[in-house]
């Protein structure tokens, strides 16, 4: 596949490295773990599908780190889209000598079976619990080991898939922190990847180092690099007070918000809505 191509702008769109979290482990039984010396150095791109794609992901990484609790079911979508697309998209990966056609309608099919997650979690909001859960720890995971440059190989999917996991039924009963929380660290890498797309600043191969064992060395040189992953965490913390804080605000003494552990999201088994005495406006209940 050649870089630049249209297939790898769309990939960046959908936090693309994060591919390796749900593939098999029998994929690092191949030998060829490298580190990579290169200094990336910041060039504006003058690409028109650069510049697009990083307004693009710019704006819904900044969306989802402020207010992806707030615009629930495009979040809900956004989570059950990845999770169908990435486990598609890395089969894809899988398969050897796949001529232009048949990569293209593969393709295509990867992002047709992610949008049919994507509308499975925008009508069931609790599976976006789940799958939150899961690519919060799961990305963090990558990055970790992808920053230490640990050959994990079979043992880092095993590490990944399984606290993964865990931490999906932890969303499902914690909700109110959860997700915000991992709205605002995807929205964080997603910004992130769309700098690294309009200034190449290496981030996407970085992120990618696990997945196919080629470690980027984070290095004296690469300042813009180093400097774009310690402003992950930060990001990502003042996005998640943001949303916590917004997510608990009272608008006016008369019409108060009852959070509940499932009141985070919509339309939830076990909600049910009334309304308050003082107003007309529903409050969440659970049952």
């Amino acid at each position: 596949m050649a870089t630049g191509s249209m297939p790898n702008f769309l990939l960046l769109i959908f936090f693309s490295f994060i591919k390796g979290t749900l593939s098999a482990s029998s994929a690092g039984a191949q030998d060829g773990s490298s580190i990579s010396e290169t200094q990336y150095e910041i060039e504006i791109s003058t690409n028109i599908l650069n510049i697009i794609y990083f307004f693009v992901l710019s704006a819904l990484g900044l969306i989802l780190v402020f207010l992806g609790t707030k615009l629930i079911r495009l979040t809900c979508f956004i989570f059950g889209f990845m999770m169908l697309f990435l486990v598609s998209w890395m089969v894809i990966h899988k398969i050897d000598y796949l001529n232009q056609n048949q990569y293209l309608a593969l393709f295509i099919t990867s992002h047709l079976l992610g949008l049919v997650g994507g509308l499975f979690c925008f009508f069931i909001p609790v599976l976006s619990l789940f799958t939150s859960g899961f690519l919060l720890l799961a990305t963090m995971l990558n990055l970790v080991i992808c920053l230490t440059g640990l050959k994990l190989v079979a043992l880092g999917w095993i590490i990944i898939v399984s606290i993964g996991l865990l931490f999906s039924g932890v969303s499902i009963y914690y909700p109110k922190v959860m997700f915000p929380l991992a709205s605002s660290t995807l929205g964080a890498q997603l910004f992130a990847l769309g700098l690294d797309l309009y200034l190449n600043m290496g981030f996407y191969k970085f992120s990618t180092g696990f997945y196919y064992q080629k470690f980027v060395k984070i290095g004296a040189g690469n300042h813009a690099l180093q400097g774009l992953l310690a402003s992950l965490l930060p990001v990502a913390i003042l996005g998640f007070i943001f949303q916590y804080k917004m997510f608990n605000y009272e608008e006016t003494s008369s019409r108060k918000k009852r959070i509940s552990r499932w009141s985070a999201l919509p339309k939830l088994p076990g909600v049910n809505r009334n309304f308050s005495s003082a107003s007309s406006t529903p409050m969440v209940t659970k049952q």
